[in-house]
């Protein structure tokens, strides 16, 4: 917390996109903004998942987060990935 408040009117917007393929595969894509006159925000999405077997699956997916709102010694994108 660095003890600064800030008023303003923020916008969100949101997309949300899927695909299904015909061998049990999905595609999925989700973005959205934040935006304001100070701060402005953005995140990214995206995973693709298979069923292997008819008990088993697999996913994996990859999340990019933009912020403009972060200290001068810290990056403004955050990245995650994962599979499971």
């Amino acid at each position: 917390d660095t003890g600064v408040i800030i008023n303003e009117m923020i916008i969100r917007g949101t997309v949300n996109y899927a695909y299904r393929f015909e061998n049990n595969a999905k595609f999925r894509q989700a973005i959205s903004a934040e935006m304001g006159e100070v701060t402005s925000k953005a995140r990214s999405q995206t995973s693709v998942s298979a069923n292997i077997l008819e008990r088993l699956a697999m996913k994996f997916s990859f999340e990019v987060v933009m912020d403009e709102n972060v200290s001068r010694n810290v990056d403004n994108f955050t990245t995650q990935t994962s599979i499971s």
